[in-house]
């Protein structure tokens, strides 16, 4: 009896051990999935905090970058003020020089009027011989008074004639003064209008920069904002990971305690069992002979808790299985920036001149000839009265079916640098950094132009004025 004890009790030990060990190593593996999971939560919160940082840096170098954008447009408006007044300014410029130009006029047509009298009595005095007159209209006096009265007369018509060679110097002096002049005001007005463009090239050049750079600080902080987006996302499903792994691992310890009760039961059941059997020596052979069905019952029952283990294990295992896939699944990593390779350095090979223009010359010279004579006004827009140098060429080349930008840096940056240049082409004039004026090359040395002492008009590329300021050749 003792002996069958024993051998029970033992048996019962290890079925115990053996089916408690289960929601141990299940209870394990949940713990082990739940530390993985907070793991990647906190990951993903040090990710999206430090995306947190770069939004703000961005975010305080955009704002810095829209200041500096309003000052330089605050700055663009002041030039386009100081434009105005400069451009009523070379308009009076211009009315002065038109006026010295009539002037000079008028005063030569006087200077040649009196070169006809001075010629005349010089022709006179030498075929006539009128200084000898001048002595006998004297001598002819027939009295003191007479005589006087004649030498009065003689000394006036002397004294007039030189009040007109002292008034015929004079007009050739004032002639070449206002000449002088007139060459001032036109380098005044070149200086002003290369000033003036200078400073609006510079303006535009920034203000394309700022914009440029507010663009590129816009599409990072995109950037930055979606990566920040996906790891809010991968934390938030991380999050809800633990919380599903903390529920299933309560349902399996719930499972656990359940099946653990139950088998307590069963235990407690199957020795009062045993304790209550006859002691006999039949009861001995009975209870040996019965000994293999009971072994079988208990063999019955200890299958039947099994399979109630396997089945509350089935479930915590399935959920630790799925959680554990989702644990290892891969994050997705944030973007990076493709890494630009360096090129294999190559023999620079000499750089083709660029084909001429589709438009013909002929169709360019006409467009450009119609304008011929219109006045110069700096920042002439949306009309053909006036121009300036840049909307000048900008319109002759629209005639043609060609579009180019609106300033003369713009129109040099952009065209296609040329060593031989054909008529058609460009020619740039400037300070060697910034083009400030342009025109259209005529050939022969010639470009025609809007200038601001003539206006519409050919001239020379490498005259006097334009030579030292000649930057180059440009195709469109």
């Amino acid at each position: 009896m003792k002996s069958k004890l024993i051998i029970f009790s033992a048996t019962t030990t290890m079925l115990l051990s053996s089916v408690m060990a289960a929601p141990m190593v299940s209870a394990n593996e949940y713990d082990t999935q739940i530390d993985e999971a907070k793991k990647q939560v906190e990951e993903n919160k040090d990710q999206v905090d430090s995306l947190d940082e770069t939004i703000n840096s961005l975010e305080s170098k955009s704002a810095n970058t829209e200041a500096e954008l309003t000052a330089i447009n605050d700055e663009i408006s002041k030039n386009k003020a100081f434009m105005q007044d400069a451009a009523e300014r070379l308009q009076k410029a211009q009315a002065e020089y038109t006026t010295l130009q009539e002037d000079i006029a008028n005063l030569e047509v006087v200077i040649e009027k009196r070169n006809g009298q001075l010629e005349d009595q010089a022709r006179k005095i030498q075929v006539d011989g009128q200084t000898a007159n001048y002595i006998e209209f004297v001598l002819d006096s027939e009295s003191i008074s007479d005589v006087i009265g004649r030498m009065e007369v003689v000394t006036n018509l002397m004294h007039s004639n030189s009040k007109l060679v002292e008034a015929q110097v004079r007009d050739k002096e004032e002639v070449a003064a206002k000449q002088e002049k007139t060459k001032q005001t036109i380098v005044q007005q070149n200086s002003l209008a290369e000033e003036l463009e200078l400073t609006a090239a510079d303006l535009e050049q920034q203000q394309l920069e700022q914009e440029v750079l507010v663009a590129q600080l816009a599409a990072e902080k995109s950037t930055v904002e979606s990566d920040r987006s996906e790891f809010l996302a991968q934390r938030d499903a991380a999050e809800a990971q633990v919380t599903q792994l903390l529920a299933s691992r309560d349902e399996a310890n719930k499972a656990a305690q359940e099946a653990q009760a139950q088998r307590e039961q069963e235990e407690a059941q199957t020795v009062a069992a045993a304790e209550t059997a006859p002691v006999e020596d039949e009861a001995t052979v009975s209870t040996s002979s019965s000994t293999p069905a009971n072994q079988n019952s208990s063999e019955s029952d200890e299958s039947s808790e099994s399979n109630q283990d396997a089945a509350a294990q089935t479930p915590s295992n399935n959920v630790s299985n799925g959680n554990s896939n989702k644990t290892n699944e891969p994050r997705p990593a944030a973007p990076k920036p493709a890494e630009s390779k360096p090129a294999a350095s190559k023999p620079a090979a000499p750089k083709p001149e660029p084909k001429p223009s589709g438009a013909s010359w002929g169709a360019i010279k006409a467009a450009a000839d119609s304008q011929l004579g219109k006045p110069y006004k700096l920042g002439s827009r949306e009309t053909t009265s006036t121009f300036d140098c840049s909307e000048f060429t900008m319109w002759v080349f629209r005639q043609v079916g060609k579009s180019i930008p609106s300033t003369a840096d713009s129109q040099f940056r952009n065209s296609a640098t040329v060593s031989n240049p054909q008529p058609g082409d460009l020619v740039f004039f400037g300070n060697g950094r910034i083009a400030t004026h342009v025109g259209i090359y005529a050939g022969g040395g010639e470009f025609v132009g809007a200038q601001t002492s003539t206006g519409v008009a050919y001239t020379g590329v490498h005259s006097s004025y334009w030579g030292p300021k000649f930057m180059g050749y440009g195709r469109y």
